[in-house]
């Protein structure tokens, strides 16, 4: 599987999971995982932010963009795990990786309105 059937076979499991978010939310009328909502948006800020920066950022600005979207470093790693979105690109310096770019275009492309 290439890099783009996988980034549509994720993306076709999230809209699974939040229908059935939606789905359960119906059956007990309540906002079962805001939470969720919440992580993932924040992920997806700080993602943009990098983005909107040219896709580079130093340690430093890395540091202050999850700051200002109240996550320390520590969760920034999960960033870098697995099929990343973020790669170390030198001792100071951090890249999005294209599966990175291709997330926050679709972030922006879905949140155009908002």
């Amino acid at each position: 599987m290439n890099d783009q059937e996988q980034h549509d076979q994720i993306n076709i499991l999230l809209s699974e999971i939040e229908e059935k978010i939606e789905k359960i939310k119906s059956v007990i009328g309540t906002d079962v995982d805001e939470d969720w909502e919440q992580r993932y948006a924040r992920r997806m800020n700080i993602l943009t932010d990098i983005f909107d920066k040219g896709g580079v950022v130093t340690d430093k600005e890395l540091r202050e963009i999850a700051e200002r979207h109240r996550m320390d470093m520590r969760g920034v790693g999960g960033f870098f795990v697995g099929d990343g979105s973020l790669v170390k690109i030198s001792n100071d310096r951090t890249a999005l990786t294209e599966r990175g770019r291709k997330d926050v275009e679709d972030w922006k492309k879905d949140h155009k309105d908002e």
